[in-house]
């Protein structure tokens, strides 16, 4: 059976990919970028992880129940 992270999608920008494989390796709940590229991948990594903007994860994290 694959790693996790090698199954993950193709980011468009090469450099960003590490940053998709490192979330899904180490079992992540989220990941948080400004990057367009990144952010494009929202639904297919969405079963394994959340990829959100700054300000999204800045609510996300107040909803969080301690």
């Amino acid at each position: 059976q694959k790693p996790v992270w090698s199954c993950m999608p193709r980011c468009s920008d090469p450099d960003d990919q590490k940053f998709i494989e490192l979330a899904a390796a180490t079992h992540a709940q989220g990941l948080v970028s400004k990057d367009r590229a990144v952010l494009k991948l929202r639904r297919r990594c969405a079963p394994h992880y959340r990829i959100m903007t700054p300000a999204e994860a800045a609510h996300w994290l107040d909803t969080v129940p301690a």
